[in-house]
């Protein structure tokens, strides 16, 4: 008996004869076991409920897939999943933000504007974590879209020692804590760059999905002229690559969001003066897709992802930011 069944055991691909046979059958282990082995084999961590790998092994799932007759419009968007509730309570003595949220239709916008360049201190830092909890928990906001007034996106962090301290009572997350929080947001995230994306103003950008910029937007990292090298550069490789990365942390030099569009690294590009309406145009046109396939195609993207290592890159941010040295301005700057 065993004879007869061995050689068509052996006409099964390596990864089919260790449990997940094609339709989703898996009669030696079972459901729970396919799943196992599945994460072995991915070195995904523990799964808590249904996961990508199970949904994948298990081929087709309930209410992922229309029925082939069914008009596309014919089908009523569902509601999003409730994100866990976080408190967004503004301190008391709180007012003027730098940062601010509304919800343009089924769009979330936050918006930068702190003058003259958007420079971000520790109140800045705070501001933006509200406004994005505040996104997350906005159940009728699809699609989240972070932009900026003035004349730059961000000029990095505040060095010149006018920088706020967070409201008496305020909560401030550590960086990369906030990076995985944008990141895992299951709702698509647009950030709309113009002008100028600098040093550490270029975290703000990387959890994003989509990055669409002005013409004459530019990316510049100089910390290593201030002392402080390689600070950014796990976030750097990811978003542009090895050379790339290190061109612009050698040399300090601006990087034309045009050169990083022909790369890929940038989505689109768009005159100055449109690019906040295009931006909100393609944010609509998204939000009209059912909310739960983009979940779905948000996990499966960002599980690939993790597989090919961006968890571990934010992870050493971390670690680079734990040993940041202070900087040391050049003689020109102010402070």
């Amino acid at each position: 008996m065993g004879r007869a069944r061995a050689p068509a055991v052996r006409d099964f691909p390596r990864a089919l004869r260790r449990g997940a046979l094609p339709g989703g059958e898996c009669p030696a282990r079972g459901r729970r076991g396919r799943d196992r082995a599945d994460r072995v084999r991915l070195r995904l961590p523990p799964r808590r409920g249904p996961g990508l790998a199970a949904a994948i092994c298990r081929g087709p799932a309930q209410g992922l897939r229309r029925p082939r007759d069914q008009d596309d419009h014919a089908r009523q968007p569902g509601p999003l999943p409730r994100h866990p509730r976080v408190s967004t309570r503004v301190p008391a003595g709180h007012d003027d933000p730098s940062v601010t949220y509304k919800r343009d239709g089924s769009v979330g916008l936050i918006t930068i504007d702190r003058p003259p360049v958007n420079a971000y201190d520790e109140r800045l830092h705070w501001e933006l974590d509200q406004c994005w909890q505040r996104a997350a928990a906005d159940d009728d906001a699809r699609v989240v879209v972070l932009q900026a007034e003035g004349p730059h996106f961000c000029a990095g962090a505040d060095v010149s020692g006018g920088g706020r301290r967070a409201p008496e009572g305020a909560t401030l997350r550590p960086p990369w804590e906030e990076l995985t929080f944008i990141r895992n947001l299951m709702k698509p995230t647009i950030a709309a760059v113009h002008g100028g994306c600098v040093g550490g103003g270029q975290r703000l950008v990387f959890p994003c999905d989509l990055i669409f910029c002005s013409e004459d937007a530019f990316f510049l990292d100089p910390l290593a002229s201030m002392g402080i090298g390689g600070i950014q550069a796990p976030l750097h490789v990811w978003l542009y690559g090895e050379r790339v990365a290190k061109e612009m942390l050698y040399a300090g030099e601006r990087v034309p969001a045009a050169r990083l569009c022909a790369m890929g690294s940038v989505n689109r590009l768009y005159p100055p003066e449109r690019l906040h309406a295009e931006t909100l145009a393609f944010a609509r046109h998204v939000a009209e897709v059912d909310p739960g396939a983009l979940r779905q195609a948000k996990r499966a993207v960002n599980t690939t992802l993790d597989i090919m290592g961006q968890h571990y890159i934010v992870n050493r941010f971390a670690e680079l930011l734990d040993d940041m040295p202070s900087p040391r301005l050049p003689p020109s700057a102010p402070g």
